[in-house]
């Protein structure tokens, strides 16, 4: 086990096989490449650990050197109640007639068929 102390870093770490070790987290690593289609592979190990599964959506993000993948979970129910409850509520204080509405969605539609076939 080595422990670097020269990282430029407020904690310790610790290396040891294909882990990274902090005072707080474990975090395995492993090397993958992007594909001439833009994809990735995330390492079996870690799609295991974090029980990761086909269709599961990332967010990715970026810094100058860096990609990281943030799981996206989809709200649960009483989340989702109360967000559609939210969402009544001021659309009721609004007061837009239907009428508004349906013009509003057949333009958007149209907007976005004349651009695929553009």
């Amino acid at each position: 086990m080595k422990i670097d102390t020269d990282i430029p870093t407020s904690k310790n770490v610790v290396h040891l096989r294909n882990s990274c070790y902090t005072e707080d987290t474990m975090a395995d690593f492993s090397t993958t490449k992007l594909s001439s289609k833009g994809q990735v592979v995330i390492p079996e190990p870690i799609r295991e650990a974090l029980k990761l599964e086909e269709g599961t959506q990332f967010m990715v993000f970026h810094t100058s050197d860096s990609v990281i993948f943030k799981t996206l979970e989809p709200p649960n129910l009483e989340d989702l109640t109360r967000i559609m409850a939210e969402a009544q509520a001021r659309f009721a204080k609004v007061k837009i007639p239907k009428s508004a509405v349906k013009e509003a969605i057949t333009s958007i539609r149209k907007a976005k068929k004349n651009k695929k076939a553009a």
